[in-house]
Parts: structure tokens; C-alpha cells; sequence
């Protein structure tokens, strides 16, 4: 990870093997793997502890039907008054079939953090996902 957390930070490992699309014959379309790193931060907000951390993680695009992938998180943010439900893509593979991206980021002040490996639509927007399996 290229940041520093506290000897208190859960590391989990995740992957998810995406939805498959057998009509253009891919038994498996995505897959989205990596660690996420999480810490109790900030105190207690509007009844629930917040939390930082960050990602290192991977998305590879599997099936060659021009589509493409995202690693698709789903959270809660507080904004400084309430906790906001959130969507993000902070991994897309827009290059090409079995083309691999992958990145790492921190985050702060966040709840409720799901992780999905998403085939992305003719329009670049997510829409099947299979939801990570952390360990």
C-alpha cells in the first residue's frame, strides 16, 4: 500500500469472479481482486463509528464482447451532517478483452464499504456485478 495505517488496521484480501454472459459465449465476463486496508477513524458520526483506509486492487475484463469492466464500490460518506449513500468506479477497463488495470487509493470518513466486479454496458455504465468475497 503506499500509505501508513495504524497497528489496529483490518486487512482483508477480496476477489469476485464477475457474472457470466453465455450468449457471447464467457463463462466468467470480469474479475476483481485485491486487499482492503480499514481503521476506525474520526469517532462516532451521526451513530456510526467512521472509518479510513485504502484499497490496492485489480479489475481484468474476460470476455471479448466490446464491453469491458469496473471494480464497483458501494459506501456511505459522511459529508459533515450525514451519512450519504455512495457509488463509485474507481477501476474501468475500457482497453480491451483479458487487458488488466490496477490502482490503489485511501479513503476517510466512510461505512458499509461493498465491492463488486461489474461488466460494464454499451453506454460505459455498470450492470451486471457479482459482489467480492472478502477473506
Amino acid at each position: 500500500m503506499a500509505f501508513t495505517t495504524p497497528a489496529s488496521a483490518v486487512t482483508l484480501s477480496f476477489y469476485a469472479n464477475g457474472p457470466a454472459d453465455t450468449s457471447r459465449g464467457c463463462e466468467m465476463t470480469t474479475k476483481g481482486w485485491g486487499t482492503y486496508n480499514y481503521y476506525a477513524h474520526g469517532g462516532v458520526k451521526g451513530g456510526y463509528q467512521a472509518y479510513a483506509g485504502g484499497f490496492d486492487a485489480s479489475e481484468r475484463d474476460l470476455c471479448p464482447d466490446g464491453y469491458g469492466a469496473a471494480l464497483h464500490l458501494t459506501y456511505y460518506k459522511w459529508d459533515g451532517n450525514s451519512w450519504d449513500f455512495k457509488t463509485a468506479n474507481p477501476i474501468k477497463v475500457t482497453t480491451g478483452a483479458y487487458d488488466t488495470v490496477s490502482r490503489s487509493w485511501t479513503f476517510t470518513d466512510v461505512r458499509d464499504v461493498k465491492v463488486y466486479s461489474c461488466r460494464l454496458n454499451s453506454s460505459g455504465g455498470v450492470s451486471a456485478c457479482t459482489r467480492a468475497t472478502m477473506y
